[in-house]
């Protein structure tokens, strides 16, 4: 993992959600994650993903839902909405990096397409 987010950038990515909800920080996030992807020679966008969302899931994992006062499970379900974002975006950008002929293991082993996961900021 190359990529880690500072804390504040976490809390206010977490803050987002909570304030604007998953569909838009979605929208938000991706609208960003394109413009890289567009604008970007050197470094592989889906792979900056992919290590957001191993940085996300390895900080949330380490966190007991059940320990939690009630006032702070809204953290911990918009820290798991996060991660689930930036892996369907990398998932995604991943794609349209497949098509040009460039892949990578590491995704290819990490992120794979599960119609069956729920991403309410998707359905409309």
């Amino acid at each position: 993992m190359s990529y880690v987010l500072k804390p504040e950038e976490l809390s206010e990515w977490i803050n987002n959600v909570i304030t604007n909800g998953s569909e838009k920080v979605y929208e938000k996030i991706r609208e960003r994650a394109w413009a890289a992807f567009k604008t970007s020679q050197l470094e592989r966008v889906d792979e900056v993903y992919l290590d957001i969302h191993d940085d996300i899931l390895q900080r949330v994992r380490l966190v007991d839902p059940d320990t939690l006062p009630d006032d702070q499970k809204p953290l911990y379900v918009a820290m798991y909405d996060l991660v689930s974002m930036f892996r369907t975006i990398a998932h995604e950008l991943h794609i349209h990096y497949f098509k040009k002929g460039i892949s990578s293991d590491r995704f290819l082993e990490q992120v794979a397409s599960n119609a069956e996961i729920k991403r309410p900021w998707l359905e409309h």
